[in-house]
């Protein structure tokens, strides 16, 4: 019984090393699987990102020619529609006058244009 034991134990832990490399390899293989999913989906937030850039852009530029004085002080016009924005949102005369670049007397009269409109 020893001598079957004596010949048995070398060939069991062959096969526990096998059973080992074995694992390692699916372990492995299972790694890779997920790297490979992982990395696609960083590429998908990277298009996700750049679409999000874009459209943020966009936006900005959208508020910066409809909402913004900024750039308007080539054309006085721009800055009447503005204060006039500002007037119907319920803005002051003050505030016309910071951010429309305009005197007191220009928010003035644009407030009681407004309010002879309405």
């Amino acid at each position: 019984m020893t001598l079957l034991m004596e010949l048995l134990y070398p060939l069991s832990f062959a096969m526990a090393i096998m059973f080992f490399l074995v694992c390692f390899i699916v372990m492995l293989r299972k790694m890779n699987g997920i790297k490979k999913e992982i990395s696609t989906r960083e590429d998908g937030l990277t298009e996700v990102r750049e679409e999000l850039k874009k459209l943020q852009q966009m936006v900005s530029n959208t508020i910066a020619v409809h909402y913004s004085p900024s750039g308007m002080t080539s054309d006085k016009n721009l800055h009447y529609n503005y204060a006039s924005k500002i007037l119907q949102s319920g803005g002051s005369i003050e505030e016309i006058m910071n951010s429309c670049d305009l005197s007191r007397s220009e928010a003035e009269l644009l407030s009681a244009l407004q309010i002879t409109k309405s």
